[in-house]
């Protein structure tokens, strides 16, 4: 058998073989990104909290928030040019006794 011939017959079977294993191979993976999503989508996002809402949330006034975010008793995220708290972290300051008015 030439090399021409070998050639040729490697890829007659990487052809088969390829297609005989293409539609298992989508299947696959096709169920895996399905399992990847449904993952990211069952448990729902949790909501960033506003100023306002932490205000109510601990009692005291806005400003109250935003000083304890300056001085970095309080956690936050700057968003478009306003402040959103992570609900864990409103609890742990809670927590911590520093939300006070």
């Amino acid at each position: 058998m030439s090399n021409e011939q070998v050639d040729t017959t490697t890829g007659v079977l990487a052809q088969l073989i390829a297609e005989a294993l293409l539609p298992t191979i989508t299947v696959t993976i096709r169920n895996e990104v399905r399992e990847a999503l449904e993952a990211s989508t069952s448990q729902p996002a949790k909501r960033l909290m506003t100023t306002r809402e932490v205000a109510e949330r601990c009692h005291c006034c806005t400003e109250t928030v935003r000083r304890a975010y300056r001085k970095g008793f309080l956690l936050g995220v700057p968003s478009f040019g306003t402040l959103r708290f992570k609900p864990e972290d409103v609890e742990q300051w809670i927590s911590n006794g520093e939300a006070k008015s």
